[in-house]
């Protein structure tokens, strides 16, 4: 399975914190590939943090919230490379660690048992 991540940043203060760290870390084994769309500055100390947990960062200015970051990221990849994934996962800095079911949870929600929110 292709999978493939656009992960939303943002941070008023223009840190990444240890927690989107952890996030994107316990994220990795279940994509392919992580971009990272970052609404807020970042400086090299955390680049060099987020090089080990995710593929690319892509900073953008602060406008469109989150839809305007996941379709930033979107544009970014490209159709083509949209279409080399199997599924597409878009979640951001409120995510704490990923659920440790994830590999399990895709065919239910191809088959309706539950829904994207997990509800």
């Amino acid at each position: 399975m292709n999978r493939g991540l656009v992960y939303f940043h943002f941070d008023p203060h223009h840190q990444v914190r240890d927690y989107v760290v952890a996030a994107l870390s316990s994220l990795r084994p279940h994509a392919n590939h992580i971009l990272l769309v970052s609404n807020s500055p970042i400086g090299e100390a955390d680049r060099a943090r987020l090089g080990t947990c995710c593929d690319e960062i892509l900073q953008r200015p602060n406008v469109g919230l989150d839809a305007g970051a996941y379709r930033a990221g979107l544009e970014h990849l490209g159709w083509e490379r949209l279409a080399d994934f199997d599924e597409l996962i878009l979640t951001n800095h409120t995510l704490l660690r990923a659920a440790a079911a994830l590999g399990r949870s895709s065919p239910a929600l191809r088959t309706g048992a539950i829904s994207p929110s997990g509800a």
